[in-house]
């Protein structure tokens, strides 16, 4: 379990060392909001409702498993299952055939 944590440590380490290039990144974007406070409110309100929602059931998972390495695999098929269902939404949230999918707005 000791070595899953240092595995974890050591992803976290790399995360913040390319953090500094996010908050850029997500200003520029922000910025060519039409409210972009309130854009850049909800955004960071919503990362971090994420990070923290993610660590919360990842605590939870690693603490009820035992050493014998299920918590890897069950972080995994949560995960999977999450993905798998954003897909099914986007796909079935897809426009009609024939009909244009919605275009960038003007500022782009």
């Amino acid at each position: 379990m000791n070595g899953l944590y240092a595995e974890l440590l050591w992803v976290g380490l790399l995360a913040t060392l390319a953090g500094p290039l996010v908050p850029g990144v997500v200003a520029y974007i922000m910025s060519l909001n039409r409210t972009p406070v309130l854009a850049g409110a909800a955004f960071t309100l919503g990362a971090a409702l994420v990070a923290v929602l993610f660590s919360v059931v990842a605590i939870l998972i690693l603490s009820t498993t035992t050493t014998s390495g299920k918590g890897q695999y069950i972080i995994y098929t949560v995960l999977g299952l999450v993905f798998l269902g954003f897909g099914l939404k986007a796909w079935a949230s897809r426009p009609p055939e024939g009909e244009d999918p919605v275009s960038l707005p003007d500022t782009f």
